[in-house]
């Protein structure tokens, strides 16, 4: 339960986030929004990685 509201909480802060920022898309912001997206999803690995462990 409480691994599911971490995951929540993980999502909704990525996207408020992302809507916050209304950034020029020039190459340097495609490769940054790349770059936090694979954190992202490791983050979500990790996460899960945890969940399963117990």
């Amino acid at each position: 339960m409480s691994c599911q509201m971490k995951f929540n909480k993980h999502v909704t802060e990525n996207v408020i986030l992302r809507r916050e920022k209304k950034e020029p898309k020039t190459q340097y912001y495609k490769i940054v929004n790349l770059l936090s997206i694979i954190f992202l999803l490791l983050n979500f690995i990790a996460l899960f990685g945890s969940c399963f462990k117990k």
